[in-house]
């Protein structure tokens, strides 16, 4: 795993926590699971999506250099 794959995936699960925290921590441990997961997820999908432009930048860049 890329490097902005875990910063995203590590926010997303930070966010998911946080909207744990703010319902006040009446979160069942199922809701948490599932916010943390849901989080994880959409930050692992942004961390793919800004890998895959990143690797197609520079792919572009050395085929211009060849």
């Amino acid at each position: 795993m890329g490097w902005w794959k875990n910063i995203c995936t590590c926010a997303g699960c930070v966010a998911g926590l946080v909207c744990i925290a703010a319902s006040g921590g009446t979160a069942t441990p199922l809701v948490t699971a599932i916010a943390v997961g849901i989080g994880g997820f959409a930050g692992h999908s942004v961390g793919h999506k800004v890998e895959q432009d990143k690797k197609k930048v520079n792919n572009q860049e050395q085929n211009i250099s060849n």
